[in-house]
């Protein structure tokens, strides 16, 4: 079972590493990352290829298939 973490991604990169990871632990292919996703598998392998970088918009639509949520903290 993979317990809950709170990541503190400081930029793009960060969050792209710990979708990376998370894909991993759950045993997940770039071809059913980019199904579920709605992204294409190309675009993905662009990106672990290092030839594109994504942005913010496609890389919330893998937060939900990787069991990942945002939390807005706001400070006074």
């Amino acid at each position: 079972m993979i317990q809950n973490k709170i990541y503190t991604p400081s930029s793009n990169e960060d969050f792209v590493n710990i979708i990376w990871e998370r894909q991993r632990q759950l045993g997940l292919s770039d071809y059913q990352l980019a199904r579920e996703s709605g992204l294409s598998r190309s675009t993905i392998s662009r990106w672990k290829s290092g030839k594109r970088e994504p942005m913010t918009n496609q890389l919330l639509s893998l937060f939900p298939v990787v069991g990942l949520e945002i939390k807005v903290i706001e400070k006074d």
